[in-house]
C-alpha cells in the first residue's frame, strides 16, 4: 500500500521530525482491497511496522488478547473473519 500526501507542516524536535499532512491518493496491489465492502483483505495484508530508531518489524503473526486476562483462549471478532 502506498499513499500520496500533501505536506502541511513539519515539526522538528531534538531527536526527530513529525510530518503533518493530508492523504490525496492511496495505491494498493490487486486483490488487497475488497471494493464491494471497501475493506482491506487482512489475509493478504502484511505491513512492516516501525519498531524504533532504525529498526522495523514484520506483522505476519497476529493474535488477539482476551478481555479477561485470566482466560488464555484468544478472542475472535467479526473483523477476523474477513
Amino acid at each position: 500500500m502506498a499513499f500520496e500526501c500533501v505536506l502541511h507542516e513539519k515539526l522538528e524536535t531534538d531527536s526527530r521530525y513529525v510530518f503533518i499532512g493530508r492523504i490525496k491518493r492511496l495505491a494498493a496491489r490487486d486483490g488487497l482491497i475488497d471494493t464491494q465492502a471497501w475493506r482491506v483483505n487482512l489475509r493478504e495484508y502484511h505491513p512492516v511496522g516501525r519498531f524504533g530508531a532504525s529498526f522495523y518489524t514484520r506483522t505476519n503473526e497476529r493474535f488477539s488478547l482476551s478481555d479477561d486476562q485470566r482466560e488464555s483462549a484468544p478472542v475472535s471478532t467479526a473483523i477476523d473473519k474477513l
